[in-house]
């Protein structure tokens, strides 16, 4: 090469070389300056000298769908040069906006300006109720108020809950309250306890194991008591309810619980054979009778059943809430609750596993999700009993397996009698 020739500088070379110089100048701090207020300002900078001014991959593909969304390609290029002072062409040679918003936030991770770019985006867009909630995430960078609309005040701080109808989430309680009920007789060893609640005009759905003892001969048909309306009332005092006992006909169908209900580490799986639960005949169709609230009631509603074929057909998702109609301990009714209760189900989908709190009595009750549609029959807890062990889990069997057997059995008919 000749003595005072000129070379054109390789673009890549020439890029890295200007934001190297810029990052040392004092006129890249007073560029900044130009889109952050001095708050804003000292977060950047504490940012990138600790180094969180970068993104791992799937935030950087949120940040570029935002971007996306929120500015078309010209209007993409003016954000890079008015507010950031860059020359997208130094960065991307890309000539379509996906390609070139993601060459633009792969650079600015790897020169530590992410956060300039996200705030700069910020101030533009300042009624983009995303970039401010991403900004404030994984920068901490603040929401001034004169700058937002209302809704970008608000957050969905957990996604798999949702806003309820206030007057139908308390009708459909009501209803409910009126079709669970306490089970209970006397063996031997003592008094059995157990919930149940009505799937048809005279059946009754609860588990296997609560009505066990009879097929074993330790009691009588004749001796259980199924009480409804068993509550304690607004000044403290209970309500014995109305007792009803089994039809002589008492058994509609049942299928037996599994050995792995009970093992702390099953070998296998229990089958859909192995359901737990009892669907038992009483000796009235306690669900047409009205239930009169009080001695002026002259419309009163009728007691009324849950009907299976209603419930969701698919598992809940993990997180979402779980909420138990039960008598725990043979107590007059509760309602326990859990908001991210859902946990999972077991491996082959026979049992459903949440965190809602439930106690001996409470096998049989009925298990809801936040809209009230019934999606499990809760029949069991966390089967490890050692001293230091604390319980991860209750579980329940899944309503629609239980309709699947019934169908299957020809059984279904039978609730409606």
């Amino acid at each position: 090469m000749a003595t005072g020739s000129t070379q054109r500088q390789h673009p890549e070379l020439a890029r890295r070389n200007r934001h190297r110089i810029a990052r040392t100048q004092p006129g890249a701090q007073q560029r900044l300056r130009g889109h952050a207020d001095r708050s804003t300002l000292f977060l950047i900078m504490a940012r990138r000298q600790s180094g969180m001014a970068r993104l791992n991959g799937s935030d950087s593909e949120k940040l570029r769908q935002i971007l996306l969304r929120v500015f078309t390609f010209k209007q993409f290029g003016m954000l890079l040069s008015d507010a950031l002072d860059r020359d997208l062409e130094s960065i991307s040679l890309a000539d379509n906006k996906e390609a070139v918003i993601f060459d633009v936030i792969a650079e600015a991770n790897r020169d530590f300006w992410t956060d300039e770019l996200v705030e700069a985006a910020r101030k533009v867009r300042s009624r983009e109720a995303s970039l401010y909630a991403f900004a404030q995430e994984h920068f901490g960078l603040g929401i001034r108020t004169s700058e937002v609309s209302d809704a970008a005040l608000e957050r969905l701080v957990v996604k798999t809950s949702s806003f309820l109808n206030i007057m139908q989430w308390r009708e459909k309680l009501a209803a409910i309250e009126r079709q669970v009920a306490r089970i209970s007789y006397d063996i031997a060893e003592g008094i059995v306890f157990g919930t149940g609640f009505l799937v048809g005009p005279s059946a009754l759905l609860t588990n296997y194991h609560v009505i066990q003892a009879l097929e074993a001969q330790k009691a009588q048909a004749s001796d259980v008591r199924v009480q409804f309306d068993y509550k304690k009332l607004p000044d403290g005092k209970v309500d014995d309810g109305r007792i009803v006992r089994l039809s002589t006909d008492w058994l509609i169908d049942s299928s037996p619980y599994a050995t792995a209900d009970s093992e702390v580490d099953p070998v296998t799986l229990p089958t859909t054979e192995e359901l737990d639960y009892a669907v038992l005949r009483l000796a009235e169709k306690v669900a047409e009778e009205p239930v009169v609230l009080n001695s002026s009631d002259t419309n009163a509603p009728s007691r009324g059943s849950i009907d299976l074929g209603l419930s969701p057909a698919a598992s809940p998702r993990a997180g979402t809430s779980v909420f138990i109609v039960q008598h725990p301990k043979g107590d007059p009714l509760a309602l326990a609750m859990e908001t991210q209760g859902m946990l999972k189900a077991n491996g082959n989908g026979t049992r459903l596993r949440y965190q809602t709190n439930t106690e001996g009595g409470s096998s049989g009750s009925p298990v809801f999700d936040q809209q009230w549609k019934l999606i499990a029959l809760h029949h069991a807890g966390d089967p490890d009993f050692s001293e230091l062990h604390r319980p991860g889990y209750n579980e329940g069997i899944p309503i629609q397996l239980i309709v699947n057997l019934l169908k299957k059995r020809q059984k279904y008919g039978a609730l409606s009698a």
